[in-house]
């Protein structure tokens, strides 16, 4: 059975839809052809938060974009704030998750009734598609066998059309024994076989490493992932700025067989004897 299973979801559709209308964190064709759509009012107040609302990966982490969780459900995420004080450790920000919430809340229904309906049939034909694609590879197998790793969850590409300009591939959990990771359904299917299996490698080197990484050694984490990328695909189209790190762990690996945590502990002690 694959270790990836491709899926999209309305409420996480809506909620990266109004980030890219808006233009937060997104500069695309797709925002902008909604745009006209929305009071500015409306988006202004996305705009608003926009350091909040954005994730980049390795770069930045948007204090309050897990309020996407709640994107299709904002009126329990506002009885929360109103009726038991807000979300532990959040609670300072109640007035901004208010307003945003609020944003949310006033344009579910319009993007339910007259944008999802095309969007899911697209999604859907994408989902398909890649799913054969990747299951025909074999992908989650031969990283599996190629780092000597598996987890028990599973790992599920979630498909958008609205990241495009910025950061996807941004991790979140949906429910027991499923990792879900945000994806751009408008790349060729080349290009999906390299991302998403790199972020298949990610989610594979994160059982052993920790799911909680020092940031301060990211490119030693990133550029094992692309090492063992390259190896499955035989190229990159996406990550190249970590070359001294999988030229390092090419050089140990010609010299013996070494796990991914061993690997990790080189690259990271690189990183450190810079200091």
């Amino acid at each position: 059975m694959s270790g990836i299973r491709f899926f999209c979801d309305k409420d996480v559709n809506y909620f990266f839809h109004m980030l890219s209308v808006a233009g937060v964190g997104y500069d695309n064709d797709y925002g902008r052809s909604y745009r006209d759509r929305y009071p500015a009012s409306e988006l202004g107040i996305l705009r608003r938060y926009e350091h909040d609302l954005v994730m980049r990966g390795g770069e930045h982490e948007g204090a309050l974009f897990w309020i996407g969780s709640y994107a299709g459900r904002a009126q329990e995420a506002i009885d929360k704030i109103e009726q038991d004080g807000g979300f532990e450790g959040f609670e300072q920000y109640n007035a901004e998750l208010l307003d945003i919430l609020d944003v949310l809340k006033r344009n579910y229904d319009s993007y339910c009734a007259e944008v999802w309906p095309a969007e899911e049939k697209m999604l859907s034909a994408k989902v398909k598609e890649w799913q054969t694609a990747f299951d025909a590879e074999n992908v989650s197998g031969r990283a599996d066998r190629l780092l000597g790793l598996d987890r028990e969850e599973t790992f599920c590409p979630s498909l958008v059309r609205s990241v495009g300009g910025g950061a996807e591939a941004i991790l979140y959990a949906m429910g027991p024994g499923e990792i879900c990771d945000v994806f751009n359904c408008e790349k060729d299917l080349s290009a999906a076989l390299c991302f998403i299996g790199h972020e298949y490698v990610v989610f594979l080197l994160l059982s052993v490493i920790g799911d909680d990484l020092d940031m301060s050694l990211y490119d030693a984490f990133e550029g094992l992932a692309e090492f063992y990328s390259e190896q499955l695909f035989g190229r990159s189209d996406t990550f190249s700025g970590q070359r001294e790190f999988t030229d390092l762990y090419r050089e140990k690996m010609s010299e013996k067989t070494y796990t991914p945590a061993e690997l990790f502990r080189m690259g990271a002690e690189k990183i450190r004897q810079r200091k």
